[in-house]
């Protein structure tokens, strides 16, 4: 779930995200609050609105898993977000954006002991005028 205030485009990406992992052979719930700070797109802007781009964002953010395993925890996150500017708005054919996101947590009681997992998903705009998108989250998080 995403929120972009002020409406007029100058403000900052906040994301709120729910999740249900396994950390450490135990399942649990987490919830993360981050930013989502826009870091460069290759290549640049364009005329054409079906042109495909590559978009890079770093997402810092804290969070808390329940359950056995981190409790409090800080978050750093980079996104890779395929997109067009005709997929980014609900015009059209409304078709998915793939990404992928690299999160390494840090437990605020010992910072040594994180771990880090890979997500693979798409994003979906759900309404232009409000701002709100949606996505679809396919999860693996390997054992590094």
């Amino acid at each position: 779930m995403t929120s972009h205030y002020p409406p007029n485009g100058n403000g900052r990406t906040v994301t709120l995200d729910l999740g249900y992992d396994r950390v450490a052979s135990h399942n649990g719930f987490a919830t993360e609050l981050s930013a989502m700070l826009p870091v460069f797109r290759v290549p640049g802007p364009g005329k054409d609105p079906n042109k495909n781009y590559l978009r890079v964002y770093f997402e810092p953010g804290v969070g808390y898993h329940a359950g056995a395993g981190l409790g409090g925890y800080a978050s750093a996150k980079m996104m890779f977000v395929f997109f067009s500017d005709r997929r980014l708005t609900t015009e059209g054919d409304n078709i998915a954006s793939p990404y992928v996101e690299l999160q390494r947590r840090l437990p605020f009681g010992g910072w040594g002991s994180g771990d880090t997992r890979v997500t693979f998903g798409i994003m979906l705009a759900v309404c232009n005028h409000c701002g709100l998108s949606s996505d679809l989250n396919v999860r693996a998080r390997p054992e590094w």
